[in-house]
């Protein structure tokens, strides 16, 4: 049972990466993210090194203060605040095939419209438009 479980986790994963699709004109890609429990989430198709460059940039380019940033092989968290002062919480996780998988969540109630526009920033970056 625990083994059939898996593999459906496991299948499900795969499909919503078979999901995204590349044009070699301009590595433009079908978004697949979903906003669940007040953070949004998605799958970027490139390695958490290039992702979390990027996503420094966009808080950069986005006027929002760095609060703290920390990154390993695996894992990233990088945490800031807008001139509003809501916590923006911003997690990249390595996932197979050298994707990464990032959840943001802007204050502790979510915000779909602000996690989307770091989200695209985030893409713009990557030199990815959705």
């Amino acid at each position: 049972m625990r083994k059939s479980l898996i593999f459906i986790v496991l299948l499900c994963k795969v499909a919503l990466l078979a999901q995204a699709c590349y044009s070699s004109a301009g590595e433009t890609i079908e978004s697949s993210a979903a906003f669940v429990r007040s953070t949004l989430r998605d799958h970027i198709l490139e390695p958490i090194d290039k992702v979390y460059n990027a996503t420094l940039k966009a808080v950069d380019s986005l006027e929002m203060r760095l609060i703290n940033k920390r990154k390993d092989k695996l894992t990233a968290e990088i945490i800031a605040r807008n001139t509003e002062d809501q916590k923006i919480t911003i997690i990249l996780k390595a996932t197979e095939f050298g994707t990464t998988e990032i959840s943001i969540q802007v204050s502790l109630i979510g915000d779909q419209t602000k996690s989307q526009v770091i989200l695209n920033e985030i893409n713009r970056n990557l030199g990815v438009t959705k």
